[in-house]
Parts: C-alpha cells; structure tokens; sequence
C-alpha cells in the first residue's frame, strides 16, 4: 500500500506494471494525515497495534511497510516503470540512486554448537521470518535491482549512490542504535562513519552530479 499525493501507482497502469502495489487514494479512495500516514507504516504487531479505516473495517490491517519492503526498492521499481513509459525522445534521463542503509554489512554469525535447546523450535518460526525479510531484501538490492536497471528504456541510466554506516574499530563494538534517541556516543559515531573513504567518495560524486545540473 503507498501513500503518497502523486498519480502514483496510476490507475491506468497496467496490472503487470503495478506490481501489485495499490494507493491509498486511487484504489481505496480514502485520504489521511501525513501523520496517520506514519503511524499506519509503522505499526508492529506485539508491539503496536495494525489499523484499519473506520469506513472499510471488513478490510485487512495496515503494518509497518518494512516486513516486505524496508528500503523501498520493489516501490521504486514500480514507480520506474510507470516513469520509463513516458520516455519517448532521445536525450539521456540520468537518475541517481540513493541508498542509505543505517546499518553495516551483516556478519555470517559462526555457530558451532551440534545440539541446540528443545525450547530454540518455540524461536525458529520468528528467527525464520526476520532472516527471510534481511537476506529477500538484501538479494532484491543487489541482484534484482540491477537487472531491472538495466532492463529499462536505453534514454534512461541509472546511478546509485551507497551511504552505509560503517562503524569505527571502536564503534563496532556496540550494536547501532535501534532508537530515535541518539546519545553522544552514537553522535560520535556517526560522524566518524560520515567520513569513511567509500561515503566520501560517494559524497563527491553527489556534489558533481548536482553542479552539472
């Protein structure tokens, strides 16, 4: 489900195209607060409960978007298609990418215990959920994503741009913060990883991007 107040996905569009997205607006005909808006994406079940319209309550709830798409990739996707079917003359339609991921690359945790406890089947089905989520998305980025660049109209590039939290030597020690509230010591944090060789020179390639425009 998107929120959003562009025609996006069009209601014209075809089914194949929509990638089963549906808008809140087109396909619902309902319209919400920006904040609702928020707190509709960002419902966890245990945690907060999932809504519902008060004037569709047959209707399933809405939960936190990032079950199935945390980086908005697939979205942008779709959005893509729509965008590349309006291109028709000749010139070069740069995009750029940026993907910002607030935390470092996964490490392959080594486990090399042969038995594990009777009461770890009660944790697996949850433990399954969240690795299918990381690892699903983390394939759609890096492998699918590139493919359906590639796959688009030869007037459009694309160039992505990564800024990922990479933590210092001493900052690798503690897990990212998980929270909105940042102490001084995330502060620090992440302005030592603001200056990591890999942002930095994404940083550049920004900056000239936007000066050639």
């Amino acid at each position: 489900m998107c929120f959003t107040n562009s025609r996006f996905p069009d209601p014209n569009t075809s089914e194949a195209h929509r990638r089963s997205i549906l808008s809140f607006w087109h396909d619902y005909r309902l319209d919400t607060r920006l904040e609702t808006a928020v707190r509709l994406s960002a419902a966890f079940p245990f945690v907060s409960p999932e809504a519902r319209p008060e004037s569709l309550p047959a209707q399933d709830g809405f939960v936190d978007g990032g079950f199935f798409d945390s980086s908005g990739i697939y979205s942008l996707m779709g959005w893509l298609e729509e965008a590349a079917e309006g291109v028709k003359d000749s010139r070069i339609h740069e995009i750029v990418l940026l993907q910002i991921d607030p935390f470092p690359e996964p490490n392959q945790p080594v486990d090399r215990r042969t038995t594990q406890p009777w009461y770890s089947q009660l944790l697996d089905p949850m433990k399954t959920i969240v690795g299918v989520r990381e690892t699903g998305q983390a394939a759609r980025i890096r492998y699918e994503f590139p493919l359906f660049a590639a796959s688009l109209e030869p007037g459009i590039a694309i160039r992505r741009l990564e800024f990922r939290y990479r933590p210092s030597p001493r900052c690798a020690l503690d897990s990212p913060p998980f929270s909105w509230h940042l102490t001084e010591f995330d502060k620090g944090c992440l302005a030592e990883a603001w200056e990591d060789s890999r942002i930095v020179k994404h940083r550049e390639l920004l900056h000239m991007w936007l000066e050639e425009r």
